[in-house]
């Protein structure tokens, strides 16, 4: 009986302490929808970032779950499953302590009753509930508030914003979903400004509220799981360039506020750059807006080039660069990279700017300088774009040194594919592979003699990397040799496991056999069901192989190995019933 699985206690140890407030927060906040109950089973919708669909069940005397939501497809109880609990016993409660579960029709008889009642009648239900809703009440008084423009409505949505965006010390989980909740509401009053008439409070309120975000953000953002509080700034910032567009005002003074808001230092999502803004400022106002960006910029441009600026200097040089690109002037966009030359990286930027510019050899200029200027750390982007830009001039020679070199300081699979690539097209490819893997080897081998305890394998040679690249040359043998050689990344014994199935089962069925326990060890429903997956693969090899009998034996030591884990079993037993 789920009267029996769905308590207080057991819902609070199946999600946790944290999880559990968050789900409590959801059930006393109304965010269920269409709670029914049938044969046992328990559904319902949660309103959350998104609506999702929660179902609760008895199965081999547990509480089974599902729900759609991220938390629960990586197999944890989630907060959603919780309201969904809460709420059904809330209903038990309600009816006496019986044993009886909310009935499927109650919402019916609820909309049934309140069809037949008098305006009158309905007002005075609304303001009882108001009057112990707080939610409820601030959204009445914002709608009660006329559309038009007045000092009053000013006023009100102002203290709106102020109350919805408090916080204290006792907010923390059990009060964010409120505040998401007086926020949306918030802004939904704030949309009926969205007006020629409203458009230019709309600026300022929308600006106040994301001035306001910012102490809610810092204060709350341990608990913001989801990204509520992004999605309710990004909201505010698409209000914000809709008002903008609507508003009465010069192209020039909306240039200056919107400038002014660019350049103040501040953790809101959202951009006040020309580019943005490009419709609602006009030509006037880009050009307004460039010269205060270059009376800024001046600030900084005669500074000598240096690792460190501070914050401001990059976000007006964000902005110059954004004025150069939409103004085309790739010149002006050179010259402000060119004050940052701290890194191989800048030099990179500057080459590309010019190669989209198709000046090509200006590009190759600017990336041979980087690689010159920082022979020590070089970046190998930086030395990608030489590679291609050497190859499309025929100048292989020069093209596999850097790729060799680039090999030798980190040997992986990606730069031994480049290095393929580049030698292949020299024409002595066979020599260069050689080389590569003795100096993988080595650098394995090295590796293992410096390893610390908290490496994977510890001291053990680690080749993942032999086996990536034994793999992508489908050399089975080579991988297959490798794997005996020492520790191999899980991820990567899987797809080797795959590999071998139609050629060496066997050899695959060694590898599947030790990836199982690696998952059901992580002793959560994710992983079960990914243990579940290699077990089948398992099961398809062995019997192919008319191993029934051993499949068999294997499938029963799992499940004495394994009997303490009810979950993994129940998985398990019907995953061998199909086979018996």
């Amino acid at each position: 009986m789920l009267t029996n699985l769905i308590t207080i206690a057991t819902l609070k140890s199946a999600a946790g302490k944290k999880v559990f407030g968050r789900g409590e927060s959801y059930c006393t906040n109304g965010a269920i929808k269409q709670l029914q109950v049938k044969d046992d089973r328990i559904t319902a919708q949660v309103q959350g970032t998104e609506l999702y669909n929660v179902k609760l069940w008895e199965e081999r005397g547990e509480l089974a779950y599902d729900c759609n939501c991220p938390h629960a497809n990586d197999g944890y109880f989630c907060k959603h499953c919780v309201a969904v609990g809460l709420t059904w016993l809330a209903g038990i409660t309600d009816f006496n302590h019986t044993d009886e579960p909310l009935p499927t029709d109650s919402w019916q008889k609820i909309r049934d009753y309140l069809a037949i009642q008098s305006p009158e009648t309905l007002i005075k239900i609304l303001l009882d509930v108001a009057k112990y809703d707080e939610r409820i009440y601030r959204s009445l008084l914002l709608k009660a508030e006329p559309p038009e423009v007045n000092a009053n409505t000013l006023k009100t949505l102002r203290k709106a914003i102020e109350k919805a965006t408090h916080t204290n010390s006792f907010t923390g989980l059990n009060g964010i979903e409120n505040i998401i909740t007086g926020l949306d509401e918030t802004i939904d009053s704030l949309e009926e400004l969205l007006t020629p008439n409203g458009a230019m409070t709309l600026l300022e309120l929308t600006e106040y509220a994301m001035e306001r975000l910012e102490k809610t953000r810092d204060d709350l953002s341990d608990y913001d799981e989801e990204g509520d509080i992004f999605s309710i700034d990004e909201r505010l910032g698409k209000l914000h360039l809709q008002a903008s567009l609507l508003a009465p005002i010069e192209p020039g003074v909306l240039a200056d506020r919107l400038f002014q808001l660019e350049i103040t230092p501040s953790e809101t999502a959202n951009s006040f750059d020309p580019i943005t803004y490009s419709e609602a400022l006009g030509k006037i106002g880009l050009q307004r807006y460039r010269e205060l960006a270059e009376m800024e910029w001046r600030k900084y441009a005669h500074l000598p080039t240096r690792t460190n600026y501070d914050s401001q200097y990059f976000k007006i040089k964000r902005i110059m660069e954004t004025l150069a690109e939409a103004f085309g002037d790739t010149e002006e966009l050179v010259a402000i990279h060119a004050t940052d030359l701290s890194s191989a990286y800048a030099y990179l930027n500057i080459a590309k700017i010019w190669a989209e510019a198709q000046q090509p050899e200006k590009a190759l200029d600017w990336a041979e300088r980087g690689l010159q200027a920082f022979p020590e750390k070089p970046d190998n982007r930086l030395r990608n774009f030489l590679i291609d830009a050497y190859l499309e001039r025929g100048r292989n020679d020069e093209a596999a040194q850097l790729a060799w070199a680039q090999f030798l300081e980190q040997p992986s699979l990606t730069d031994y594919q480049r290095l393929h690539t580049v030698t292949s097209a020299v024409g002595n490819w066979s020599e260069y592979r050689e080389r590569a893997l003795n100096c993988l080897n080595d650098d394995i081998m090295q590796a293992a003699s410096t390893a610390r305890a908290w490496k994977p394998g510890g001291k053990t040679p680690n080749y993942s990397r032999r086996i990536e690249i034994a793999l992508w040359e489908n050399d089975l043998d080579a991988a297959h040799a490798a794997i005996q050689q020492g520790f191999c990344e899980q991820s990567l014994l899987m797809k080797t496991a795959d590999a071998f199935a139609s050629t060496r089962p066997q050899d695959a069925l060694v590898i599947y056999q030790q990836i199982v326990p690696t998952f059901v060890d992580k002793t959560k429903q994710s992983a079960y069901e990914e243990a579940m997956i290699v077990i089948k693969q398992i099961a398809t090899l062995m019997l192919a192989l008319n191993q029934q009998q051993p499949l068999l034996e294997y499938l029963n030591a799992l499940r004495v190995q394994y009997k303490a884990k009810r979950n993994f079993i129940a998985l398990l037993d019907t995953l061998m019933s199909k086979k018996r």
